[in-house]
């Protein structure tokens, strides 16, 4: 595995786990959050964002996270040879991002973009809510299509997908990319 995409609600751990993949491959890591957000919370314009992604996507090795549906969610698949989907519970993901802005309030973490400390935003808790129901069904439908059709042209040689749903799911991810990366 060369490509591993991380996907998953914010709060359910995308950071902290491509951090850890990371770590154990030493594949170069990418927190699509970096290269989103411009200084004070500034979105940058559609057309320089999808080329952004395209060169990140494009390179030939990464651990990327963030879910970003709206640019290139498709090309970023196809191009991974390993999707992990977080599918924790929607409280459990709400409480992680109070818990994330109240620890981190007014500071920037290591994951997102500079000059973008972290705030308070009814919008995001929002969507946060909303994922679940919202986003989180188009996600899977989309990586279980493109899981299976590029498993059938290649022979199912090619294609991870994990959906991993609890704290012990996740450890086992880690302990099995341990042993692949020994």
């Amino acid at each position: 595995m060369q490509r591993i995409l991380i996907l998953g609600c914010p709060g359910s751990g995308k950071s902290t786990l491509a951090q850890q993949v990371a770590n154990i491959t030493l594949l170069p890591l990418i927190h699509l959050d970096q290269y989103y957000w411009l200084p004070n919370w500034i979105e940058p314009n559609r057309e320089t964002w999808q080329h952004k992604v395209l060169e990140l996507a494009n390179t030939q090795q990464w651990v990327m996270d963030g879910n970003y549906g709206n640019c290139l969610f498709n090309y970023r698949l196809q191009r991974a040879d390993a999707v992990v989907f977080l599918k924790l519970p929607r409280l459990l993901c709400l409480w992680r991002v109070v818990k994330r802005i109240l620890g981190n309030y007014g500071h920037i973490r290591p994951d997102m973009a500079k000059n973008c400390p972290e705030r308070f935003d009814w919008a995001f808790l929002q969507y946060v809510w909303q994922y679940k129901t919202r986003r989180e069904p188009h996600y899977l439908q989309t990586i279980h299509l493109i899981g299976t059709q590029q498993n059938q042209k290649l022979n199912n040689s090619n294609k991870h997908i994990f959906i991993l749903t609890n704290k012990q799911k996740i450890a086992n991810f880690l302990n099995e990319i341990s042993l692949l990366y020994r």
